[in-house]
């Protein structure tokens, strides 16, 4: 059994919750939200109330659910709410929404380390959008992104020629930490000394701290956001660092 917290017009995930079979029971504070409507017809469980106080969440049966979803527009709400979870539940999974970011990393670092016994992830979600928007702007180059805690790791192919950050240097003085880091040269690109059981995998990976970046090679580099705009002149228009 889940338990959301936050009305069917603020967390459609009920509806998704109830297709997978997945029994469920609301919180929600507005007797004239307008989720409730869809509660009614998904038969789902509602219990009126302020999620915040005593005796409402195990009106919901918090003991015997297998996690906790606060989702209200209200980050004290939702962190109160799962406070309040998991000190009748340590254990307790909980998906808790908090909108400022800084303090959303540091609610989870903190939830973690109070609890580490329970399974707890957070993920920013412009952050999980961003390789879309990514590859958007950026094209081709997006091979994939990694989530990491709230940030997201993105992987590219480029070539080094007019990118001063990386041509005529070494591996070693390619990198910036934090920013990008090159990993890989492509097969095509390869110096003709790279080994040839290296070869064969069609990419150069383990570079030598000491290779010289050339204009015509085409790397494979991990990348934050900032770091990948950057390298491609480009701005990031958002505030939300990768």
């Amino acid at each position: 059994m889940s338990c959301c917290s936050g009305s069917e017009d603020r967390h459609p995930g009920a509806t998704r919750l109830r297709e997978l079979h997945i029994p469920v029971v609301c919180v929600e504070a507005d007797p004239e939200a307008r989720g409730l409507a869809v509660a009614r017809r998904l038969r789902v469980p509602v219990i009126l109330g302020d999620v915040t106080q005593e005796g409402v969440l195990e009106s919901a049966k918090i003991h015997r659910a297998h996690a906790l979803l606060a989702v209200t527009s209200s980050d004290t709400t939702n962190l109160e709410a799962v406070l309040y979870a998991r000190s009748v539940r340590p254990d307790l999974r909980v998906v808790l929404r908090l909108y400022d970011d800084d303090f959303a990393t540091a609610v989870y670092r903190t939830l973690r380390a109070a609890h580490p016994g329970a399974l707890t992830r957070s993920r920013s979600v412009s952050h999980l959008a961003a390789p879309a928007f990514a590859g958007a702007m950026m094209g081709r180059q997006i091979l994939g992104a990694i989530p990491v805690e709230r940030r997201v790791l993105l992987f590219a192919a480029m070539t080094v020629g007019g990118h001063p950050q990386l041509e005529g240097k070494t591996v070693a003085e390619a990198f910036r930490a934090g920013s990008w880091r090159v990993l890989a040269l492509a097969l095509d690109t390869a110096r003709r000394d790279a080994a040839e059981d290296v070869r064969r995998s069609g990419l150069v990976w383990d570079l030598p701290d000491s290779y010289v970046l050339a204009g015509s090679d085409r790397v494979v580099l991990a990348a934050t956001r900032r770091g990948l705009a950057e390298l491609l002149g480009r701005r990031p228009r958002d505030r939300a660092g990768a």
